[in-house]
């Protein structure tokens, strides 16, 4: 599947007047993860990126696979916190 839109989020959607607790229950599902993505973010940022950079090869700002971990965090977040409103 190559949609941009996950597969569940159109289930749960599509039964959205048929089924509103499907729908509700959905909807809390987003909005815990989209929780933790908050925490995940606050912990990343206070923990890896405000670190002292004590040796160049230990950079702060990029995670484990050299990338800039807090635009990419920070771009699922928003991609999950989208999933209510579209």
């Amino acid at each position: 599947m190559c949609s941009s839109v996950p597969y569940y989020t159109g289930y749960a959607r599509d039964r959205k007047a048929s089924n509103p607790d499907l729908w509700k229950a959905f909807c809390v599902c987003v909005e815990l993860l989209a929780q933790f993505r908050e925490i995940h973010i606050g912990y990343a940022e206070r923990y890896i990126f405000r670190q002292h950079q004590s040796h160049t090869s230990n950079a702060t700002a990029v995670g484990t696979g050299v990338t800039p971990f807090i635009p990419y965090l920070n771009k699922h977040l928003e991609e999950t916190k989208r999933v209510l409103v579209d």
